[in-house]
């Protein structure tokens, strides 16, 4: 089951620099340290062959496996070394060099095995204690029997594999753009390495004493989580959801998916066997949201105006969206009154202006036409360059206004320097004469098409006349 926030926002004014660095980061340690741990196994596993140990310490794993359920299934059934490919073979040596409660076992039987058997371990000790503790998983990787307030935020940067990386780094891009821009970026880079710190210690209490390194940035990319689901408090927000082969979007209170995210992860702590660190992306979560609910009035305030422009904007969209399936299902007069409505909170938005004066062409007499079309090129004029919409206004309105345009005055004059500075001079040609003949040129206008007239003859062409 997957669950994630998608009320994403960006604001160019405030790049998320913080999110972008650490996707790299990560990506950098991953491939400067992988190959060195692998190296290391590599040269562990070639001296634990040199020594011929296996065929001796097989059949003490397998006792051991056989004893404690909570050993690792996937070697129970191998009964010889001579039923081993090289692969498997290579990967059970890995398993007998790195399993410390394996070695616990060693160390607490080691009275009842037999001179032969305890110089093999000895050897096996002995390559144990030279390549292990060179690996970077146990040098910086947190181990709750070795608590180290280095290690707290180091293994927040390892990742035990390729999909270990790629899946954390895309939740990361998901939804760190957001919550940096919410928080911005010192209390975002702050939160998220608590966020993980805090993560392992629970991870840690949960399982004292082990000898066993956890890696990843899942604890600090739960506490995003907590901490997005925090900024928007008890807001409404869009989740994706996938459960099983099905996944759509749902519309809930964005706190009280904080709950339902620990409770999985602690059911998946008691009820699913894997490796995942549930107790740490458990701790992550509360520690992302605690850290946001505390501190949103004082240290951590959140960037209000980032939300409330999102349920502004997600609004107008929504509002817009009903008034053209107004038009499409015919109920033009509906249709309008919404655009109005939309037009009185906010004023001079293009989109509505153009659906009205779509919706006006029907009757070309009437004044709600022509004063369609005049808002619409007064605002879109004075904002910027004659877009294809824009064009077709105006050559529908020259066309059908009864008794004929009534644009005149300055905006005519807009409308006709535009006109001719992007090449549409036929165009600006008609509007001329069609001007002309309703006497919609005042002076100024006049002024202009005139010089236009002159600087066309004395450079061999006449286009537009007035």
């Amino acid at each position: 089951m997957l669950i994630l926030p998608m009320e994403r926002t960006f604001n160019i004014r405030r790049p998320p620099v913080v999110t972008f660095l650490l996707l790299i980061v990560n990506t950098i340690v991953f491939l400067s340290t992988s190959g060195s741990d692998d190296e290391t196994l590599v040269t562990a596993v070639a001296a634990y062959e040199e020594q011929q140990i296996l065929a001796t310490e097989l059949p003490l794993y397998g006792d051991y496996l056989a004893e404690d359920a909570a050993a690792p299934e996937h070697w129970r059934d191998i009964e010889s070394v001579d039923v081993l490919g090289e692969y498997e073979r290579f990967h059970l040596i890995v398993q007998l060099l790195v399993d410390d409660n394996y070695a616990q076992y060693l160390e607490r039987n080691s009275g009842l095995f037999t001179f032969s058997e305890l110089d093999a371990l000895e050897r096996k000790q002995e390559i144990v204690d030279t390549y292990i503790p060179r690996l970077i998983i146990y040098r910086f990787g947190f181990v709750p029997a070795e608590f180290s307030f280095l290690t707290l935020f180091s293994s927040q940067f390892l990742h035990g594999g390729w999909g270990h990386l790629i899946g954390n780094m895309v939740i990361l891009l998901l939804i760190g753009l957001t919550v940096e821009q919410l928080l911005g970026s010192f209390n975002y880079t702050l939160f998220y390495l608590l966020s993980g710190a805090f993560g392992a210690i629970v991870y840690g209490l949960v399982h004292f004493g082990s000898p066993m390194p956890a890696v990843g940035a899942s604890g600090a990319i739960s506490g995003l989580m907590g901490m997005y689901v925090a900024a928007y408090g008890t807001r409404k927000i869009r989740f994706f959801y996938w459960i099983g082969f099905y996944f759509n979007y749902a519309k809930l209170p964005a706190l009280m998916m904080l709950p339902v995210w620990v409770g999985k992860e602690v059911f998946d702590f008691f009820f699913t066997e894997s490796n995942v660190g549930y107790t740490a992306h458990a701790g992550g979560l509360i520690a992302g949201a605690g850290l946001v609910l505390l501190g949103r009035s004082s240290f951590a305030k959140v960037d209000t105006e980032i939300i409330e422009y999102r349920d502004e904007e997600r609004e107008y969209r929504e509002d817009l969206e009903h008034a053209l399936q107004l038009v499409d299902r015919a109920d033009f007069q509906a249709a309008k009154q919404a655009l109005t409505r939309l037009l009185e909170r906010y004023p001079g938005d293009a989109r509505a202006l153009f659906q009205l004066v779509q919706l006006g062409k029907a009757k070309p007499g009437t004044k709600d036409y022509h004063l369609a079309t005049y808002n619409y090129l007064n605002g879109v004029l004075a904002s910027g360059s004659l877009s294809k919409d824009t064009l077709s206004v105006i050559r529908d309105y020259w066309k059908c206004a009864e008794p004929g345009p009534r644009i005149r005055g300055q905006l005519l004059s807009q409308i006709l320097n535009k006109l001719i500075a992007v090449g549409e001079l036929d165009l600006a040609e008609e509007l001329c004469r069609s001007a002309e003949t309703h006497g919609l040129l005042d002076p100024e206008a006049l002024k202009e098409a005139n010089a236009y007239r002159l600087n066309q003859t004395n450079s061999g062409g006449s286009r537009v006349q007035a």
